[in-house]
């Protein structure tokens, strides 16, 4: 595996990390038989984390993950505290 590989790796397992421990609108990220529930969300922010996406779209593309395609309406302090520590992934 090459090293661009292995970073591209690393970050895309450190956004399902966050996506289940800071976003976690569905609240399953302690059941170990669904840690692969946001998967389908992962290519998205990963686009927008190589593409130096500011901290405020990130949130904001994962609130519109909540509303239209989780279907939950809620505050933006999840979408918040996770997009903080995915814009940090790069630093």
């Amino acid at each position: 595996m090459t090293t661009a590989s292995k970073i591209k790796n690393g970050i895309i397992n450190a956004i399902r990390l966050v996506l289940l421990s800071e976003w976690d609108p569905l609240c399953i990220g302690d059941n170990p038989m669904l840690r692969d529930e946001y998967d389908r969300y992962i290519s998205k922010i990963y686009r927008l984390v190589i593409g130096n996406a500011k901290e405020d779209t990130i949130a904001a593309e994962l609130k519109d993950i909540e509303t239209k395609e989780i279907g939950i309406d809620r505050d933006m302090s999840g979408a918040n505290a996770a997009a903080k520590k995915i814009v940090s992934l790069k630093q």
